[in-house]
């Protein structure tokens, strides 16, 4: 009954990385053409208990919707778009999960008092927040008024199902451009009373400046909000590869926020088991070493209670100083490939021959940390039996093409009428 009991719980866990750099991560579930090709790559898998290495096989791929495109069309290159969902929010669930503030992430939004704005307006949507009767999946009506009685309080607002109203009930929401269209409008308007309680006691500079930032987002977050999009998922896989590398960094920093803080809530909800992995490389962008922002706040709480919850990090970063320190502090497990002579300090866990001797490192050698062993461990990572960039996959595809239209005309050949001379 353990038995079964751990290979349930094994089943069960789920990963979700970001892809961050090309399409490279969008191949995993395919073949490495070059790994047949690798003595002993093949006997290094089963040495680490893996007897069949190869593609991952329960993967869900996932990428932004195609800009300028109408649907739900996923923007990928190098893939069959029948293989890739588009993920987005719908602007329900925009509001109601709070993820305007994933859009203000950058210490200049920190330092003024356009984050006191986000966190005034973004209670005033779920306050005014009513669906749209008979629209797209997902549009709403902000109302120009509610009740006073109206809670103030996030949670409960959020929690709360909306009711459906006509379109002329207030302003209708089916994409970003309308939110922006419609905070614009709140920004000039000449009522006192709204103005303060939407953007409380600010300037109209700081109003302005607020609404800027949503201006300028409109064409990097604009693909991601609209009616019918569907965030990831954890469902039907055990591997989702969401893609970010076309977004610009504002756009990043939202998906990687929005993404974590719903992996997070459920997670505070469920308990530590089912496990949950978290594969994200370059921490720098989302936690950098200094200022503040909810998404970096929200990767300190994850690195300081995530074990605890049953969300594990796996971070990546070329320079560890760069770092909210607070990551690299709280890992269980390090591992350091070729390091820059600068960034010794960084690598204290490291003895200072070791160090010396990681900044001659060859391609693939690391140096493993971790609690058991005393002392860091090198290594080697076996040659990957899965693709890990488009040529590894496309190189094996071209085989099998290859294969598939020699055996179509074997038979072509075989069915053909002879001639008798």
């Amino acid at each position: 009954m353990a038995l079964l009991g751990g290979r349930a719980e094994r089943e069960n866990v789920r990963a979700l990385v970001f892809n961050t750099k090309g399409e490279d991560l969008l191949h995993i579930d395919r073949p490495n053409s070059e790994f047949p090709g690798r003595p002993g790559a093949r006997a290094q898998w089963r040495a680490l208990g893996i007897g069949d290495p190869g593609p991952f096989r329960s993967v869900r791929l996932y990428a932004p919707r195609r800009p300028g495109v109408s649907g739900t069309v996923p923007g990928v290159k190098s893939r069959d778009t029948a293989d890739v969902h588009a993920y987005g929010w719908a602007p329900e669930q925009f509001i109601r999960d709070q993820l305007l503030q994933f859009c203000f992430t950058s210490e200049d939004d920190r330092s003024t008092q356009v984050g006191f704005i986000e966190q005034q307006f973004r209670i005033q949507l779920l306050r005014h927040l009513r669906r749209l009767e008979g629209g797209a999946s997902g549009a709403v009506v902000i109302l120009p008024t509610v009740p006073e009685d109206t809670s103030f309080d996030p949670d409960r607002l959020a929690a709360k199902e909306p009711e459906a109203v006509r379109a002329g009930a207030g302003h209708v929401i089916e994409d970003f451009g309308d939110f922006v269209d419609f905070t614009e409008k709140m920004a000039n308007r000449d009522d006192d009373e709204a103005l303060k309680a939407w953007f409380g006691r600010t300037q109209s500079g700081t109003r302005q400046a607020y609404l800027r930032r949503l201006l300028r987002l409109r064409k990097h977050i604009g693909p991601l909000i609209g009616c019918g999009l569907k965030p990831v998922s954890s469902e039907n896989a055990r591997l989702h590869v969401v893609d970010i590398s076309t977004l610009h960094d504002d756009a990043q920093r939202f998906v990687v926020g929005s993404l974590l803080d719903g992996v997070w809530r459920e997670k505070q909800g469920t308990g530590r088991l089912p496990l949950r992995f978290v594969v994200l490389d370059e921490l720098n962008k989302y936690a950098p070493a200094k200022g503040y922002s909810p998404l970096r706040e929200l990767l300190v709480d994850i690195a300081e209670r995530g074990r605890s919850l049953g969300v594990l990090l796996v971070g990546a970063q070329q320079a560890a100083s760069a770092v909210a320190p607070a990551l690299p502090r709280n890992a269980s497990l390090k591992v350091a490939g070729r390091l820059d002579a600068s960034e010794a300090d960084a690598y204290r866990f490291l003895s200072s021959a070791l160090r010396e001797r990681a900044s001659r490192f060859m391609p693939g050698t690391m140096v493993l940390s971790q609690p058991i062993v005393p002392e860091p461990i090198p290594l080697r990572f076996p040659f990957p039996p899965y693709a890990t960039n488009p040529d590894e996959a496309e190189a094996d595809e071209a085989r099998d093409r290859k294969r598939r239209d020699t055996i179509m005309a074997n038979l072509t050949a075989m069915s053909a009428p002879r001639v008798e001379l």
